[in-house]
This record gives C-alpha cells, sequence and structure tokens, in this order.
C-alpha cells in the first residue's frame, strides 16, 4: 500500500506542474491508484489479516471513518450554521444518517442535540 501511495503522491505532484490536458491524465491516473489502496486495505481486513473467530466489525468500523469523512464536514456545516433550526439544513439529515451507518453513536446523538425539537418527549425517550 505505501507503494501505491507514493505514486498517488508522486501523480499529483505531477499534476500540479502540467498542462490541463496532462493534469487531467494525471489526476485520473492518482484517483485509481487512492480507489486501488482503499480495496486492497479492504482486502487486507477481510482476507489476509483475518482474526481468529472471523470477527472483522471494529477494523471496518475503523476503515469507513479513516476513508469515508464527509459526515464530518457535514457536522462542521450544520454547526457553523447558526440557525434556531439546523435540522432544515441541506446536510444534517444525510450527515446523521452516515454517523449512525459508521456506528458513531456518540457523534449522531450529538447532532440530534442541536434538533429544536430535542427537548420534546420523542427525543427523551430515545435518549
Amino acid at each position: 500500500r505505501s507503494i501505491m501511495r507514493d505514486c498517488e503522491d508522486q501523480l499529483e505532484s505531477l499534476a500540479e506542474t502540467s498542462s490541463a490536458a496532462e493534469s487531467a491524465h494525471y489526476t485520473a491516473q492518482s484517483e485509481i491508484l487512492y480507489k486501488l489502496e482503499l480495496i486492497w486495505n479492504l482486502v487486507e481486513i477481510l482476507i489476509v489479516n483475518t482474526r481468529p473467530g472471523g470477527f472483522v466489525m471494529n477494523q471496518l468500523l475503523h476503515w469507513i471513518s479513516l476513508h469515508f469523512r464527509d459526515c464530518e464536514d457535514g457536522a462542521r456545516s450544520v454547526i457553523s450554521q447558526s440557525s434556531d433550526s439546523p435540522e432544515d439544513h441541506v446536510q444534517y439529515w444525510k450527515t446523521l444518517q452516515e454517523f449512525v451507518l459508521q456506528g458513531r453513536m456518540d457523534q449522531a446523538r450529538n447532532l440530534l442535540s442541536l434538533h429544536s425539537d430535542f427537548s420534546s418527549d420523542m427525543f427523551a425517550s430515545m435518549d
């Protein structure tokens, strides 16, 4: 994986110093290497570095949180909005779903606590 990452970095450097057409080509190649690295890392978790009993959930959740960080950007966007109803923000519900799917319940709970109806009985029964 480190060799793929090094090649990806070199392609990104070439993309910064090349013409527009070459830059697009180098960027596309860099993205392909990044996706290959993701896949290889997942293969390592599922097949190469298997643990006794086959328990991989914690490793998968860690892999997801490392490589799919859009929910953190979405949370920052929602939090930075100074509104009385953050649930109306475009990214609020998508970000909440991503936190739940990643098993990051504390972050999901924190985002839910911003909801304008958080003090209602419905939210109190959930917590």
